[in-house]
């Protein structure tokens, strides 16, 4: 061979008009070759300038690749009834798992899902007779709903929770991540006790959830998970050590979950700043923490519940996002 010339690798040309080296999984047969769909060319570039680098081909529809190029990305399947550039859920009639719904900002996502005709499970911890006024509420929407109660710090229980929530609903097509403890711990005072229970309940319980629920849609072919984690995960807050800690975890348990799960799964996450605030806060306190906030003001419930809605109606094409409803906290 010439010296400074280049052996030029085989390669072959699928009928779908995409161009492959010569492997043993590019085999094909003379049916597969006649049904397979004509192409488009389509010229790739910068992203930004547009600038062409090289010419490739699409397939017009790379969903029917498959029979001639198995090994390609392009042949992955797409889940039933969704189309490849689509992920449109219809939430009518379908369950939502929302854990920490008796009271607060689960609560507000509940009745927010509700709106949309789904049928919700509402989760509590100790909250009985706030869980039952809730799922009354839910009812007087039109929905279904019942109350389950467990302890997420307890993982035999977190277990029980999913199973019996996948029982009553036939199948969840939404879990919400919601409930988590908020403990108070000043760093020469922290204890492995209040470590554990932080992470127990605001990490490793939403992570078995996802681990029996999200196998189970994955089996059915969709759904929606999304975690709420905290905008304290980007700007820690002092003396709250293990919170922190426990809501930088949920966003990158929602990266992998998404990764694993995809396509049929999408896994997102929402992190509130500012919003409902502890009861015994005093008002001037409150009053500063809306002045520092770009929109000066404090968020709601609703604020995140309608986020969260937007996800699992809306957001066709997101997973492993980290959406913040902070009112501009987090570049303030």
């Amino acid at each position: 061979m010439p010296a400074g010339s280049r052996k030029r690798r085989s390669s072959v040309t699928c009928t779908s008009g995409i161009s492959r080296r010569r492997a043993p999984s590019c085999t094909r047969s003379a049916a597969a070759s006649s049904t397979c769909p004509p192409a488009r060319p389509w010229t790739s570039g910068h992203w930004r300038t547009g600038a062409a680098r090289r010419a490739t081909w699409w397939p017009a529809d790379p969903t029917r690749c498959r029979a001639c190029c198995p090994s390609s990305t392009l042949a992955r399947s797409v889940p039933p009834g969704l189309s490849l550039f689509s992920r449109a859920v219809e939430l009518r009639g379908r369950w939502v798992l929302v854990t920490g719904a008796a009271k607060r900002v689960g609560r507000a996502i509940a009745l927010e899902l509700a709106r949309r005709g789904m049928n919700v499970a509402v989760h509590y911890h100790t909250s009985a007779e706030a869980a039952a006024a809730t799922v009354r509420e839910l009812e007087g929407l039109g929905v279904r709903a019942c109350a389950l109660g467990a302890d997420l710090a307890r993982a035999t229980e977190v277990e029980r929770l999913a199973g019996e929530a996948e029982s009553r609903s036939g199948g969840l097509a939404v879990l919400v991540n919601s409930a988590s403890n908020y403990l108070r711990a000043p760093f020469e005072r922290l204890t492995e006790a209040v470590w554990d229970a932080s992470l127990d309940t605001n990490l490793k319980a939403p992570f078995l959830l996802a681990w029996h629920i999200g196998r189970a849609m994955h089996g059915r072919g969709s759904g929606h998970i999304v975690n709420l984690a905290d905008w304290a995960a980007e700007r820690p807050y002092r003396d709250y050590l293990p919170y922190c800690v426990s809501k930088a975890g949920i966003i990158g348990l929602t990266r992998a979950l998404a990764k694993e799960l995809a396509p049929e799964v999408q896994v997102n996450a929402v992190a509130p700043g500012p919003v409902m605030p502890p009861e015994d806060m005093p008002v001037a306190e409150r009053e500063a923490i809306a002045r520092v906030t770009p929109l000066r003001r404090l968020g709601k419930p609703e604020d995140v519940a309608r986020c969260v809605r937007f996800l699992v109606e809306e957001a066709s094409f997101s997973t492993g996002a980290t959406f913040y409803v902070d009112g501009g906290r987090l570049i303030a």
